[in-house]
């Protein structure tokens, strides 16, 4: 906003004769704040050069504009054709980069040597400068940069899968199925770690979101609407020595397992009119076909026959202890096996007659995860449901995560420190938030349900495009 020159000599007055603090006149004058009065005290001393009150006085307007042409001229052709295009078509691209592909489309080609990009500055008075928006017939508003949508651009696939799933989860009725929702987030502890400042517009609470944490945590949980038994929590530490050596006698059984396994496939794929040879027979034909509709002696594109090794490799499995230290290894047991399999026959038993589903994500540690209990959840039937790529809105346990960090807000905002009675306390809290707060199992009451899920999937039945993450409401 312009100040007026009457504005500028009040402020000039009252610092320098009535001896007023900045922050003072910012609550005196209406529409100045103290930084802007201390930015325009500061530039008249500099354009003054003196402490006197009389030559800063004289100085107190700023100075007017160089007599250099301007590169853009306010309404003219080059001005709106780029306010137009930031504006409408390249409005998620960076506003120069944006302008002055514009500016290359409508300067003069027949120039033998190009002109110079616009600067940042020049670009920002064409967008949001008083002339070129008053100049401006179609709207005279100033151009600023937004923040965008925070959602990852759904493809043509994703939108494919989004929709068979909704209409799976729409088609499924409270009477014959049964819940559980479960995943992972992360968890920061502590206020700021020692830095003095931070910036952020005026009235907004820094502290409801923004902190450097002392220390994070990994969580797992699982929820469902049947209450009865307790919702399950782990929260990942650095696991000890005994930890670690369990989970590598685990693997190597595994592992030896699914080489045995791997083994006898490929030698049963040797004999007729076994289902591994078959398999075989199947996957070379379908080679054949597709080497068969390329053009004759097209060597790019064909596709070499399936070998028996090949087609029944043998996976070597090791640690990654990727997302947080939820590698593959820890969730296929510390997890699957020990917990959510267990959570599962649980809510299985209180409904007989109903199926049970697990409704995860599609992260890669689940899939691989689930490839080294693959046994363990064909012996014991388990059904799984997974949430289509890029489609957190779709799991009601995100939004289940978002209560928990608010409950849990009084308790991290408060953490001082990061010593081990810290963290342990930490570890209580979160698992006592989850398992046992009043206020948090009246959120799962209603939003563990079946009804709450198929409204979300409802919801984006009806985005635009349709089974899209695109909501009127969040554009």
């Amino acid at each position: 906003m312009e100040i007026d020159h009457d504005t500028r000599v009040a402020i000039l007055t009252l610092h320098s004769i009535a001896g007023y603090k900045f922050d003072q006149i910012a609550t005196v004058l209406p529409g100045v704040n103290a930084s802007t009065a201390q930015r325009l005290i500061h530039r008249a001393k500099t354009r003054a050069n003196s402490n006197s009150f009389t030559q800063i006085l004289d100085h107190i307007d700023p100075l007017p504009r160089r007599g250099a042409p301007r590169r853009v001229e306010p309404g003219s052709r080059t001005s709106l054709r780029i306010r137009q295009d930031v504006r409408d078509k390249w409005k998620w691209q960076s506003q120069p980069q944006a302008a002055n592909y514009t500016m290359d489309s409508v300067r003069d080609n027949s120039l033998r040597y190009p002109l110079q990009d616009l600067k940042p500055q020049q670009v920002h008075n064409i967008l949001k400068g008083k002339a070129h928006c008053q100049a401006d017939p179609v709207d005279n508003r100033p151009i600023h940069r937004k923040r965008a949508l925070n959602k990852i651009a759904l493809e043509k696939l994703d939108l494919d899968d989004r929709k068979r799933y909704i209409e799976q989860v729409l088609a499924l009725k409270a009477e014959e199925v049964e819940l559980i929702f479960c995943d992972e987030t992360p968890l920061d502890f502590g206020g700021c770690g020692g830095k003095n400042h931070v910036s952020a517009p005026k009235g907004v609470d820094i502290y409801s979101d923004h902190f450097d944490p002392r220390f994070s945590r990994m969580q797992w949980a699982a929820v469902s609407s049947e209450t009865r038994p307790q919702r399950r929590v782990i929260v990942w530490k650095p696991e000890s020595d005994d930890i670690t050596m369990e989970l590598a006698s685990d693997l190597a059984k595994v592992q030896s397992e699914m080489d045995s396994q791997m083994k006898r496939q490929i030698q049963a794929s040797k004999i007729e009119n076994t289902p591994e040879w078959q398999l075989l027979q199947e996957t070379n034909a379908g080679i054949d076909a597709h080497n068969a509709s390329l053009p004759p002696r097209q060597r790019k594109g064909r596709k070499k026959y399936v070998t028996a090794e090949r087609l029944f490799k043998i996976e070597k499995i090791s640690r990654d202890r990727k997302k947080g230290g939820l590698d593959s290894v820890f969730y296929a047991f510390q997890i699957y096996r020990d917990q959510l399999f267990k959570y599962y026959h649980e809510v299985q038993a209180l409904h007989p007659h109903k199926e049970v589903f697990i409704v995860e994500d599609n992260v890669g540690v689940h899939h691989k995860a689930r490839r080294i209990v693959a046994g363990l959840i064909k012996a014991q039937n388990i059904k799984f449901l997974d949430t289509p790529a890029n489609s957190p809105d779709l799991q009601p346990i995100e939004t289940l995560h978002n209560d928990e960090k608010r409950l849990l807000r009084p308790f991290t905002m408060g953490i001082v420190g990061s010593g081990k009675y810290i963290q342990e306390l930490a570890e209580d809290e979160v698992s006592y938030v989850w398992q046992q707060n009043s206020e948090f199992g009246d959120c799962v009451a209603r939003k563990a349900s079946l009804s709450y899920f198929q409204g979300l999937c409802d919801k984006a039945k009806h985005a635009e495009p349709p089974y899209s993450n695109r909501f009127k409401d969040s554009l």
